[in-house]
């Protein structure tokens, strides 16, 4: 991640070429006000510590100057969090299951994983059961029309 890649303002994003990427194409990610705020504060540290931003977000001393792999700092991060067993690509499984959770299209949580594929979107949108059960719920309602009266209703053949 290069800070000249990154836009902030009212509307950050931050834009990944496609050479610099698994998927071979650019995409543009919308960040979040999270992301936005905490890339921010790292901003604000970098500059406060060196005096200057250096060319990437994570920055480091090896050879390509950036840091490459975050294998021990993962395991160091989930030791004091007690996490037992969870990888870094299950936080993106994560993100687009909260999305498809809380009503987002295929669609569009395939557009802010930068996917060209529906069927690649819908491996990572694992709907929580409790989304499913309210869903359910909502559609057994409807059809037995207790959602407004509270009363079983019914049904008419032919209907």
């Amino acid at each position: 991640m290069k800070w000249a890649d990154i836009t902030f303002g009212d509307k950050p994003t931050w834009h990944r070429k496609a050479a610099d990427q698994k998927a071979g194409h650019d995409h543009t990610l919308v960040l979040n006000g999270v992301a936005a705020q905490l890339l921010n504060k790292i901003k604000e540290e970098t500059i406060a510590t060196n005096g200057h931003l250096g060319e990437f977000v994570f920055g480091g001393r090896g050879q390509k100057g950036h840091v490459v792999e975050i294998r021990k700092t993962w395991m160091l991060v989930l030791k004091n969090a007690g996490i037992a067993d969870l990888h870094v690509h299950d936080l993106r499984h994560h993100y687009a299951s909260q999305l498809a959770s809380s009503g987002s299209s295929l669609p569009l949580i395939g557009a802010l994983l930068g996917h060209r594929s529906a069927s690649s979107t819908a491996r990572y949108a694992r709907l929580f059961q409790d989304a499913q059960r309210e869903a359910s719920d909502r559609a057994g309602a409807a059809i037995m029309g207790t959602e407004t009266t509270g009363m079983v209703v019914p049904l008419k053949r032919g209907a």
